[in-house]
């Protein structure tokens, strides 16, 4: 299935390199291998799992961000003690902040992605970012789940859950991870799908003066798109990189207010950016 939606959005060009087959998850360290055991993701995921593998499970703690040490992203194209430190604080206590999403779809692929939501995002449950300003015009809700694998108190994997907070459909449910190799700090993400996974892994760079650019387009070995087949039964990975897909986040204080385009691009030709204004939540009374 993975290999054919590849195929058809990349027909007439190099697609993919494969990567892979049936390989352990451990030698593609770039890849998040989390995957859905059926045909729904939900933004129950982590929780399922957990209940699966026998995790210690919590929902949203108090303060905690989508990366434990913002200093991890640290290398030769970032340096985390120059950023804006509401920069900083998101990624650290992402649960401190509320969303806003405005999607910009180029009109050229507005069809084909109403297309792919009804026939792959929302019966799978991920990956279903909104179509026009109607969709979130009632809010966006999100949240962290984390869970503890070996019961030691520790984090040892939190996931994103971004939902539409009309009806909680996922927006995205994303599995967020730290690799650090040679001194440089990567952002790795992890996007299950039935028996699969979408990772993707980006490069931090410097920006704007004092904001954060997260590239997936670099000449290391390990940004960029992967789809990968996770076996069941060991959870070995048959992975392709897709040559053509890429992102940029570029988050950003502006007037004192947070902000992030979240930049997607065909050959290097953008399609989407979800404009997010981020605001702190209202301390509870």
């Amino acid at each position: 299935m993975y290999r054919t939606i590849a195929a058809w959005i990349y027909r007439g060009q190099e697609q993919v390199a494969i990567l892979g087959e049936q390989i352990p998850a451990a030698d593609l360290e770039f890849v998040v291998p989390f995957a859905a055991r059926n045909r729904y993701v939900g933004v129950d995921y982590l929780h399922e799992y957990a209940d699966l593998t026998g995790a210690d499970f919590v929902r949203n703690p108090v303060d905690v961000g989508i990366v434990a040490d913002f200093d991890d992203l640290a290398g030769p194209e970032f340096d985390p003690t120059g950023v804006h430190p509401l920069i900083r604080e998101f990624y650290e206590h992402t649960s401190r902040f509320h969303l806003a999403i405005t999607p910009e779809w180029r009109w050229w692929m507005r069809p084909p992605y109403l297309i792919y939501r009804s026939t792959i995002a929302v019966p799978f449950g991920q990956a279903n970012p909104p179509f026009d300003i109607t969709d979130v015009q009632e809010g966006v809700v999100s949240w962290i789940d984390t869970i503890d694998l070996d019961h030691t108190g520790q984090i040892d994997f939190r996931a994103w859950v971004r939902a539409y907070e009309a009806t909680n459909e996922p927006i995205y449910v994303g599995i967020y991870t730290v690799l650090r190799r040679d001194n440089i700090g990567y952002v790795s993400v992890g996007f299950p799908l039935p028996e699969g996974n979408f990772t993707a892994t980006l490069l931090p760079h410097s920006n704007r003066v004092d904001g954060l650019l997260l590239k997936s387009d670099t000449d290391l070995p390990y940004p960029g798109h992967y789809l990968s087949a996770v076996e069941q039964d060991d959870s070995g990975l048959t992975t392709l990189q897709l040559r053509n897909f890429s992102e940029e986040i570029d988050v950003y204080v502006e007037k004192s207010e947070l902000r992030t385009e979240h930049r997607f691009y065909l050959n290097r030709i953008r399609f989407l950016t979800l404009h997010y204004a981020i605001d702190r939540k209202p301390k509870p009374l």
